[in-house]
């Protein structure tokens, strides 16, 4: 990876400053936007120049003989943010190669040159999480101003750089009432503002650039700052986080209220996701990202292949998380709809899991509907397990025979677990005599079958019969047994 010390010296190395005094006697690749400010014109070329809604983008590549690939790329964006310009910068930065060293094999991060009057709020986060996600160089350089959600995008910057006579531009959330009267937003209604923030900064940064914000609303004017008023308040410097986000819960959240907007709702859902995608394990919202990326896939028909495995991986996670009685009913509900999912692409461990909701959840048990779905694991997966819990049914049903059945087909099973726990359900029928004739030999027989493929409790029914009968040798033995399975 890259640290701010090595970013710098391949940023110092690259930008070439053209004099005040006098003009450069080679041809000179001006930044758009920015006040003769650039690269020499001769080791630079420019590889797309795109024009969307207003907006210009730039791909430049430039020749540096320390890059392995001999040259390191950068993206310049002037005009309006709309609608389609985090998928723009994207789908460019998808294929822009990084500057790898030659010597040392560090790999730089990429630089974009920001210079915008901004647009609505929720492009600005697109943006910014575009950024992050790709772990960018935000750069404002001489000339040029970011401003609105232009200003907003630049924080989502991994490394985030401003030079001399640059400007970001900060304001309060607005929407206009009519064509003469705009409403700001209040702090309770900018949650969302908040949410970027405290993901993108430090938190006291985060705070402190929050007020300032919320205290400036205009539709032409705002907070301004230099370059070294944005290090002074953490907004320039760089992520030291060791999470793609400062605050994960944080960009969770702003997550959710990204993908629960209806307008423009594909491309809101496609940046959820990469918000999402960066929550790690460690945080108490790991189990609801995992499942909104099922979601959004699933919503967006896209990552289709194992999306049955994640889905079911998903849905478990959600079971999991608590105590099964304690376990609340949209919880239960958003983990059904993703086993129905996994169905529904079939995946069919997913009948399995179904099986043991409706056995085990207390709120929504259902035997009936527990041996549908078992039923369904055997005859579409030949699911062992689920052959077992189908005899344990049948067995509380008072259907003896069937249940004996379906202990002796799982006890074939290939899966040493299976087997095991299908010889201990027959060795308790014989040990109590449950729908066949008692034998307390035909019970040690089968749980001595059990105890081989390491069933723990038919080891300690071994342990308990051999002490009845006073036969130490043997209770010794799988006391022995015992201590190795513990």
């Amino acid at each position: 990876m890259y640290s701010p010390k090595q970013y710098m010296l391949l940023l110092l190395s690259s930008i070439f400053i053209a004099g005040c005094s006098s003009k450069p006697s080679q041809p000179f690749h001006t930044i758009l936007g920015a006040d003769n400010w650039g690269y020499p014109g001769d080791v630079t070329t420019i590889t797309s120049d795109i024009h969307v809604d207003g907006l210009h983008v730039r791909v430049v590549k430039t020749e540096n003989s320390q890059c392995v690939n001999g040259f390191s790329s950068h993206i310049e964006l002037s005009g309006p943010i709309g609608p389609d310009s985090a998928f723009v910068v994207d789908k460019l930065l998808d294929e822009l190669e990084h500057c790898v060293d030659k010597d040392t094999g560090t790999t730089y991060s990429r630089n974009i040159f920001l210079n915008s009057p901004g647009g609505y709020l929720l492009y600005g986060f697109n943006m910014g999480v575009v950024f992050r996600d790709q772990q960018m160089t935000t750069i404002v350089s001489k000339g040029q101003q970011c401003a609105s959600s232009c200003a907003i995008a630049f924080l989502g910057g991994k490394f985030r750089n401003m030079h001399n006579e640059g400007e970001l531009l900060f304001h309060a959330p607005y929407y206009r009432k009519n064509s003469r009267e705009m409403i700001c937003q209040s702090r309770e209604e900018s949650s969302t503002l908040r949410n970027y923030y405290d993901s993108m900064l430090d938190s006291e940064d985060s705070r402190r650039l929050f007020d300032r914000t919320m205290s400036q609303c205009s539709t032409t004017e705002g907070w301004t700052v230099n370059s070294d008023a944005a290090g002074l308040y953490g907004i320039t410097g760089s992520s030291n986080s060791i999470n793609i986000f400062n605050d994960s819960n944080s960009a969770a959240l702003l997550a959710f209220e990204l993908s629960d907007l209806g307008s423009n709702q594909q491309e809101h859902l496609r940046i959820a996701k990469k918000l999402f995608s960066h929550i790690p394990a460690e945080s108490n919202m790991y189990s609801e990202a995992k499942v909104m990326e099922v979601l959004i896939d699933y919503e967006l028909k896209q990552n289709l292949d194992d999306i049955g495995q994640r889905a079911t991986q998903a849905g478990t996670s959600l079971i999991n998380k608590n105590d099964l009685s304690e376990l609340a009913d949209d919880d239960i509900d958003m983990a059904l709809e993703l086993f129905t999912i996994a169905i529904e692409t079939n995946y069919l461990p997913a009948y399995v899991r179904l099986g043991y909701a409706y056995k085990l959840i207390p709120a929504i048990q259902d035997t009936q509907q527990a041996k549908v779905w078992f039923e369904k694991a055997v005859s579409e997966g030949n699911y062992d397990i689920a052959r077992v819990e189908l005899g344990i049914i049948e067995r509380g049903n008072e259907r003896y025979k069937e249940a004996l059945d379906w202990f002796d087909a799982a006890s074939i099973s290939e899966l040493p677990n299976v087997a095991g726990y299908a010889f201990a359900m027959i060795g308790h029928m014989f040990e109590i005599g449950d729908g066949v004739p008692k034998s307390l030999d035909k019970a040690i027989e089968n749980y001595t079958q059990a105890a081989k493929l390491g069933h723990k409790w038919s080891v300690e029914r071994l342990i308990h019969h051999y002490q009845s009968i006073n036969n130490a040798t043997e209770q010794a033995y799988w006391q022995d047994v015992l201590k190795a399975l513990s």
